[in-house]
């Protein structure tokens, strides 16, 4: 897998969490002390998280970190 591709995952299986805990891209950013945009362009797959804040975010999602980056399909289908 390369790296754009698990960006874009990444990017996916934070989205889809963040929905399903209903979270707005405002509420994720503050939860982990960084800006929407910062939110909404790892959404998008356009940049990578560190590991610290890629750690955050399985914290904050209620998850782990391996199932951000899984390929299956553990949570509801992820939205485009």
């Amino acid at each position: 897998m390369q790296g754009t591709e698990l960006r874009i995952i990444f990017g996916r299986r934070v989205k889809a969490r963040r929905i399903e805990k209903h979270l707005t891209q405002q509420a994720l950013a503050d939860l982990l002390g960084v800006s929407q945009p910062y939110i909404a362009q790892v959404e998008a797959g356009g940049i990578s998280a560190s590991i610290d804040t890629f750690a955050k975010f399985a914290e904050a999602l209620g998850t782990s970190p391996s199932q951000l980056v899984t390929t299956e399909e553990i949570f509801s289908p992820i939205p485009s």
